[in-house]
């Protein structure tokens, strides 16, 4: 089976960024950050930011533009205000990622997603990996990756991931444990990637 469209998804710090990097990488891959697709669409929609100024107050929003970092302050301090930012932004970012997946262009298309098994478009994917790690791997990488934020707002911000949705547990979804190196985890990922009949990419 030729693949068009890959998921991959996992919780923050699970590596699942650094994957679509080291794919982006073989030359052979179109990366979908998710995340940034959707701060682009929540700054370049007026009407969702004025939604979002509404729901979590005048001080996510500075110069027309949200604060992502006073954004974050609001909604990772409590699952529910989380899941209602997301109500709020994810009908638009399905929409504009739909569109992405499935314009005719060469390659395969890869979408760097945490929420991916919270939306149920498995059907959009040829191949979906679920990139995982423990809590505390995972709290080390981040630790080191966000050194503005303290490891109390680190593990709040994890814990509010995890209340909002939990690993997928579909058979569709392959799991992959990454709490080595790099290496380790490309050669599991390609090992994916050969075993849907895609085969490895030349670089």
């Amino acid at each position: 089976m030729a693949l068009h469209c890959i998921g991959i998804a996992g919780y923050m710090g699970s590596g699942k960024t650094t994957c679509c990097r080291l794919l982006a990488g073989a030359g052979e891959f179109r990366i979908i950050d998710g995340d940034k697709k959707a701060k682009a669409i929540m700054n370049r929609t007026p009407a969702l930011r004025e939604k979002i100024a509404a729901a979590f107050g005048s001080g996510v929003v500075e110069n027309n533009l949200i604060s992502f970092s006073n954004l974050g302050e609001v909604v990772f301090s409590d699952s529910e205000k989380l899941r209602r930012l997301n109500t709020l932004v994810h009908p638009l970012l399905l929409e504009r990622l739909h569109k992405t997946i499935f314009k005719k262009r060469a390659g395969v298309v890869v979408i760097d997603a945490a929420l991916l098994p919270l939306w149920n478009i498995d059907e959009w994917f040829d191949l979906r990996l679920w990139i995982d790690a423990s809590f505390g791997v995972r709290f080390g990488r981040l630790v080191r990756k966000l050194p503005a934020l303290s490891e109390e707002k680190i593990i709040r911000r994890m814990r509010v991931q995890e209340m909002l949705f939990g690993a997928p547990t579909s058979a569709s979804w392959i799991h992959i444990v990454n709490e080595g190196d790099c290496d380790h985890l490309m050669a599991a990922v390609w090992a994916c990637i050969h075993g849907s009949g895609n085969g490895r990419p030349s670089a």
